[in-house]
C-alpha cells in the first residue's frame, strides 16, 4: 500500500506557500490519476489506445507463430498441458500455419478458458511489444514510450515542474520542510514513487553491497531513471538534462576550452556546455561535484554560472567530444558507487539547535580518518570540529546569502574529505 500522507503534505505546503494554486494542483493530480489508470492496462491495449497499432494488427500479432509458440511454452510452465502435447501441436500446425492454441483446444489438450487466459497474459508482455517492433508495426521509440507509461507514473510534483508551475528551488524548500537532510530515499517516498518496504530493502542492500542507493533502486526496478534523477534534482536543487543528440560546434569548443581546460575538467569532473554572453552552463554527473562551480565563480567573477545534472555515460561522451580524448580515468560514477562513498550528509540551518547533527558528522569524519590509517590528523577535542563547522557555516552564509549549509563527509580513494556547500 502507498503511504499517501507524505506526498499530500508536500502538495498542501506548496499551495499554502502560494507556489501553486489549488486549480493548478487539481489539474496535476488529475493528470497523475490518468497516468495511473492507463498504466493498469495491458501493453497491447496501451498501443491500441495510443493508435500505434490497429485492432487487426494486434490480432495478427497474437496469431503469429512466435507468439503462439510463446503461449504454448507458458501453458506448459503453468501446468495447463504437457510438453509432449505441446510438441505434438507444434508438429501438426508448423506447416499448415494454423493457430497452435486453437489446435490444442480442438484436441482437448487445452480448455478454451485457459486459452483466453494465455492470450490476455500475452497482451501485457514485453515479448508482444518487441514482436511489434520486429514486424515493423511500431518503432523503437514507440516501445520506449509504452513501457514508460506502463512502469513510470509521474509524481504530482514532477507534473507541476514540467508545466513550469513550480521551480526546483520551491520544491527543494518544500521537501526540506519535512526532511531537513533531504535524503534521496525520503524524497522518493514523499512523492509516493516508492513503497517504504522497497526502500528499506534497498537500504539494506546498500549497506551490504556498498553501492550507491540510486544504483540499487534502478537495478531492482523500484524506480525509473527519470524518477531517480528528478529526485536528485530536488535534492541538489539542480535540473537534470538528457542532452539527447547534443554536440559541440568547433568554434564553441575553443570558447569553452578557454574557460575550463581539459586538466581542470578531468580533475574536478565538471564540463562546460553552453556559453551565451555572460552566462555559462556547466554539467556534472556526480551531484557532489556541483560545488566545483563555486571555485570557477571565484576564477571568473564576471560570468554567471548555472549547473545541470547529466548521466555518467553522457559526461564521458561529452568530455571526449570537447577535448578530443577519452577521459583518462573513469568518471567517479554517482550511480555505480564504485569509487566514491557518499558518507554522512548533514544540512545545518540553526547552529544552536543542531549539535546532534554536528556530532554525527564528527563521528563519521573520525571513523573515516581511522579507516584511512591512524587518527593523528583527527582533532582530539570535539570542540575543535564544532568551531570549524561554525566558522564555515558563517562564512558560506555571508558569502552566498543562503539560509543553510550542507556538509558532506565522503571517502575518496580511502582518504576522507569534508565538503561544504550553500543551500538556498
Amino acid at each position: 500500500m502507498e503511504d499517501k500522507t507524505a506526498h499530500l503534505e508536500i502538495e498542501d505546503f506548496l499551495m499554502a506557500e502560494g507556489f501553486v494554486s489549488s486549480e493548478e494542483m487539481a489539474e496535476a493530480r488529475g493528470i497523475r490519476k490518468t497516468h495511473i489508470e492507463q498504466s493498469k492496462k495491458q501493453l497491447g491495449f496501451i498501443l491500441l489506445g495510443q493508435k500505434k497499432i490497429t485492432q487487426e494488427q494486434l490480432k495478427k500479432l497474437l496469431f503469429l507463430q512466435e507468439m503462439q509458440w510463446q503461449m504454448g511454452k507458458r501453458a506448459v510452465e503453468k501446468g495447463m498441458l504437457s510438453q509432449e502435447q505441446l510438441e505434438e501441436g507444434q508438429r501438426q500446425v508448423k506447416q499448415s500455419g494454423r493457430s497452435l492454441s486453437r489446435f490444442l483446444v480442438k484436441k482437448g489438450y487445452l480448455s478454451d478458458m485457459d486459452r483466453k487466459k494465455l492470450v490476455y497474459e500475452q497482451l501485457d508482455t514485453l515479448f508482444l511489444v518487441k514482436l511489434a517492433v520486429k514486424h515493423r508495426l511500431i518503432q523503437e521509440s514507440d516501445l520506449e514510450s509504452v513501457l514508460k507509461l506502463k512502469h513510470y507514473k509521474k509524481s504530482t510534483c514532477e507534473i507541476l515542474y514540467e508545466q513550469n508551475r513550480v521551480t526546483l528551488s520551491e520544491l527543494n524548500l518544500a521537501f526540506r520542510r519535512f526532511s531537513r537532510d533531504l535524503k534521496l530515499g525520503q524524497i522518493l517516498l514523499q512523492q509516493a514513487l516508492i513503497h517504504e518496504a522497497d526502500l528499506e530493502k534497498a537500504l539494506a542492500l546498500q549497506s551490504a553491497a556498498h553501492k550507491a542507493l540510486g544504483k540499487i533502486l534502478l537495478e531492482n526496478k523500484w524506480v525509473a531513471l527519470d524518477q531517480l534523477y528528478f529526485a536528485l534534482s530536488i535534492q541538489y536543487n539542480t535540473p537534470f538534462q538528457k542532452l539527447d543528440g547534443y554536440i559541440y560546434y568547433e568554434k564553441q569548443k575553443i570558447e569553452l576550452r578557454s574557460i575550463i581546460g581539459q586538466r581542470y575538467a578531468c580533475e574536478h569532473q565538471i564540463l562546460p556546455l553552453f556559453w551565451n554572453g555572460d552566462n555559462l552552463t556547466l554539467a556534472v554527473s556526480n551531484p557532489a561535484r556541483i560545488w566545483s562551480m563555486q571555485d570557477l565563480k571565484s576564477r571568473h567573477p564576471s560570468i554567471q554560472m548555472t549547473c545541470v545534472l547529466i548521466t555518467d555515460e553522457k559526461f564521458e561522451q561529452l568530455y571526449a567530444l570537447l577535448y578530443g580524448e577519452v577521459l583518462p580515468r573513469p568518471v567517479q560514477r554517482f550511480l555505480s558507487g564504485q569509487q566514491n562513498s557518499e558518507g554522512a550528509v548533514v544540512v545545518i540551518d540553526n547552529l544552536k539547535e543542531q549539535h546532534a547533527q554536528i556530532k554525527l558528522l564528527y563521528q563519521a569524519y573520525k571513523a573515516q580518518m581511522q579507516m584511512a590509517g591512524g587518527d593523528k590528523s583527527v582533532p582530539r577535542e570535539e570542540i575543535w570540529f564544532i568551531e570549524f563547522i561554525e566558522e564555515n557555516f558563517n562564512t558560506i552564509c555571508n558569502t552566498y546569502g543562503c539560509s543553510g549549509v550542507q556538509f558532506r563527509c565522503t571517502t575518496k580513494e580511502r582518504n576522507p574529505e569534508l565538503f561544504a556547500s550553500p543551500v538556498p
